[in-house]
């Protein structure tokens, strides 16, 4: 073709092209800004409803690929009219949480971008680094001791300052505590919940002990909680308080002993042993909550239409089936309490046994009423608290109790009785754990199978797949409904598993007997949806393990093509919509590291634990644990840095 025709045949397309965009453009209050100086990007031309039209094709992991490849994709995609509809479409309830949490509409709007990379990162198990460690009290190659605390507040300055503590390498009876917001909580004695903690933080790499101040002879039985911002050490009636961030202490005493405390931010809440509520904030006075006053509105569902709704809210979409419920302002047409005040005892009924996998966060158990409680603090509101409880009888009526120091603010009672459900095998007890970073937190969970007679429609997923499912009942706090996770499981057990963000990360020996290649990684399945069930996967699911990076002790992701001939059929790793394999244990790396005497085989007396948020995923193998890092990764330790080398040559920043 020659270049004359070649122009005619580009200008009759352009206009062509110009026509064809004309048809989707009308009038809208929606304007894109001024891109004079974008002039050249592609985009800067586009109408606003076509890139609505762009976005409503893409995936998450799309949407945050595209934001780097466009600064035109970013000023439109990241406005105040187009963020919060993605976030409520695929992330309900983050568009509120970054609402209350910034008031600058920029802010916003970077918030949610980062926030959507970490989600996108953790979802794909693309970690960018990861380390192996030990609870030892005599290994400081990673932490740096951090001795702020005042030995007179708690603060340990010198182990040999601590009774009958052992230090040493091996540190056999070490024992896993907690987990939240970057710091590992980790007891340095084997028997029961002693008087000594140590605080890991990965953020700062620094390591922090703490033991009960002014204690009398009891070395065992002090309740611990650890938040954002506190650490928490009770025995009896006492409980100290340490600020993480400001290295304080303060103390204060409750009328009768407690059970449990929880906290969020500079808040904590306790339970005492006959079932009462106390809240305290850090610096502040003890203020006793009795749930027997609470008042719930209940309303006729016929004048719902002419209620006024506190959240003023545009429809939302979720890809897991949920209960919308809306917080009418009413009066009070009946008085309700949460639950009868009588003694609480941790867990279940003493003739209930659930699974282990099922009982590392516990709730309580009234006996008299035969309710599961548990309680959840607000991270957002100061003054806000919920109350859920499960009903032991054939009703298995799930309900959330939204309170704040003057009583009950709102009701939700999950419609769906898949507790009491006769397709449920195994029942967990009611607990809070967090499923994501925007409110959600799983409740309880169940196993189902499908029933023997077969063939009944109510026993199929969405999907259409009749197989062993595990179910997770979830309430977000900020939109205020339950969710149903559903997972399949086939013929693996849910013993060690972690959900976070919709996906099950799971270890089962079962994939270990089944594969030739005789080792076992973390699984990550997605949930069981209708439109997952229209996709059919065909390329390889991707294994993640780990090679020795430049800087000590710290490793970088390696992809290896993971192979599934050697896999029995019986365990259908693609009928259980796995996305991707994480090389825990460092079983697959081509150039492994970790000694095997400190890398013990998880067992029945040493299960394992899988637990993290969007910056951090750890696989807890006492006396070890195994660190993926969604970040930035791990900041570099300066104390190990050559000072004799120029200021060019050092490492800056962090490990990426």
């Amino acid at each position: 073709m020659s270049l004359p025709l070649q122009r005619i045949v580009f200008v009759r397309l352009k206009h062509r092209m110009k026509a064809f965009l004309a048809k989707f453009h009308r009038p809208t209050r929606h304007r894109i800004p001024a891109l004079t100086s974008h002039a050249h990007d592609v985009f800067a031309r586009l109408p606003f409803e076509l890139h609505v039209l762009v976005i409503s094709y893409l995936e998450p992991r799309d949407l945050d690929a595209a934001l780097d490849a466009s600064k035109v994709i970013r000023l439109v995609w990241l406005s105040d009219e187009i963020w919060p509809a993605l976030a409520d479409y695929w992330f309900s309830g983050l568009a509120q949480q970054i609402c209350l949490a910034v008031n600058d509409e920029p802010r916003r709007s970077e918030m949610f971008r980062r926030r959507l990379r970490r989600i996108c990162k953790r979802t794909d198990a693309k970690f960018a680094a990861a380390m192996h460690y030990g609870f030892s009290l005599a290994s400081d190659e990673f932490f740096q001791w951090n001795k702020n605390v005042p030995a007179i507040d708690g603060g340990v300055h010198s182990y040999e300052s601590v009774e009958d503590l052992e230090v040493d390498d091996a540190q056999r009876f070490s024992r896993f505590m907690m987990y939240r917001n970057g710091r590992v909580a980790w007891w340095p004695e084997g028997y029961s919940m002693p008087y000594i903690a140590i605080v890991d933080d990965l953020h700062t790499r620094t390591r922090k002990a703490y033991q009960f101040p002014k204690r009398d002879q009891s070395v065992r039985g002090y309740k611990t909680a650890m938040g954002s911002k506190l650490f928490i050490m009770g025995h009896g009636t006492k409980l100290h308080v340490w600020h993480l961030e400001l290295d304080r202490l303060d103390s204060f005493e409750v009328p009768e002993n407690f059970k449990r405390c929880i906290t969020e931010d500079e808040r904590v809440l306790i339970l005492s042993q006959n079932s009462d509520i106390y809240i305290w904030r850090f610096g502040g006075k003890l203020q006793r909550i009795d749930s027997e006053f609470f008042a719930a509105f209940i309303f006729p569902l016929s004048l719902a239409p002419l209620a006024k709704p506190i959240f003023q809210e545009g429809p939302t979409f979720s890809r897991i089936t949920t209960v919308p419920i809306v917080l009418l302002t009413f009066p009070k047409v009946q008085k309700l309490s949460c639950y009868p005040r009588e003694y609480i005892a941790a867990g279940g009924p003493p003739v209930w046994t659930p699974r282990i996998w099922l009982s590392f966060q516990r709730g309580f158990y009234l006996r008299n009423s035969q309710l599961l409680i548990d309680f959840i603090l607000s991270p957002a509101v100061n003054d806000m608290f919920y109350v859920a409880t499960l009903a032991l009888d054939e009703s298995g009526k799930l309900t959330v109790y939204e309170c704040n120091e003057s009583g009950i603010v709102g009701t939700y009672i999950m419609q769906d009785r898949i507790y009491s459900d006769p397709r449920t095998t195994e029942r967990g007890l009611l607990k809070w754990e967090k499923v994501n970073s925007f409110g959600g937190y799983i409740l309880v969970q169940v196993v189902q199978e499908p029933s023997s007679t077969g063939g009944l429609p109510e026993d199929a997923c969405p999907c259409g797949q009749r197989s062993r499912q595990l179910a997770s009942l979830c309430f977000n706090i900020y939109t205020k409904s339950f969710t149903t996770l559903r997972h399949h499981l086939g013929e693996l057990s849910p013993w060690i598993s972690h959900i976070w963000n919709n996906m099950l990360f799971i270890m089962d020996d079962r994939f270990q007997r089944q594969c030739t290649s005789n080792r076992r990684p973390v699984m990550t399945l997605a949930p069981c949806t209708a439109i997952d069930a229209l996709r059919h996967r065909d390329t390889p699911i991707p294994m993640y393990t780990t090679i020795p990076d430049s800087a000590p002790l710290l490793y970088r992701r390696h992809q290896l093509p993971f192979d599934l001939k050697g896999v029995s059929d019986d365990l259908q790793v693609r009928g259980l919509n796995c996305t991707s394999f994480i090389d825990a244990l460092q079983e697959f790396s081509p150039d492994p590291k970790w000694k095997r005497p400190f890398v013990p085989c998880p067992s029945e007396m040493n299960p394992g634990r899988l637990v993290g948020d969007d910056e951090f995923f750890i696989f807890v193998n006492s006396p070890s644990y195994t660190i993926f890092s969604f970040a930035e990764g791990f900041p570099i330790n300066t104390s190990n840095v050559d000072e004799s080398k120029p200021w060019w040559r050092k490492p800056r920043g962090k490990l990426t």
